[in-house]
């Protein structure tokens, strides 16, 4: 996996915890910076849960400092949509997932994110919040079912 394709995973992984693309992309920036202060790595691929380790505890730290309330759906569909798709589909799809996401813990929605949106492995999931992987995976199956049954209401 290349450096610019990490960094829109960790960017897709910041985005979905503080809701808001520029502070997101300075997240990601500081992240990858405090890395490469930290670590004589050569490699990205065998410092990838250090790195989400990092910018989960910038997340945590931004809402410490700001003491913000997450923005409301509205805003969030608006930072997060793209020109090149069909911005109504995508408004629609991105609401009812999101709205199937407050279904589960933080715990297990942190694990969707770093599994799914970021594409870690249940392992590296695991070293970056300090779980087994076997916990991980459970977690995750039971995410997925929760977010199963939520999607199937809704269409």
């Amino acid at each position: 996996m290349d450096l610019e394709e990490q960094y829109e995973r960790l960017l897709r992984y910041c985005f979905g915890k503080v809701k808001n693309r520029e502070q997101a992309e300075d997240i990601t920036q500081e992240a990858f910076l405090k890395l490469w202060q930290t670590t004589s790595c050569k490699s990205i691929d065998k410092e990838i849960p250090y790195l989400y380790t990092i910018a989960r505890n910038l997340c945590m730290d931004h809402f410490k400092k700001k003491k913000e309330e997450l923005p409301d759906d509205d805003s969030v569909l608006e930072n997060a949509t793209d020109d090149s798709v069909n911005i109504e589909e995508t408004s629609v799809n991105r609401a009812i997932v999101e709205q199937a996401m407050q279904c589960l813990s933080p715990e297990d929605r942190e694990i969707v994110l770093l599994c799914y949106v970021s594409g870690l492995s249940v392992t590296d999931t695991g070293k970056v919040l300090g779980m087994s992987r076997f916990a991980v995976h459970r977690r995750l199956k039971a995410a997925k079912n929760i977010l199963k049954r939520e999607l199937e209401g809704s269409v």
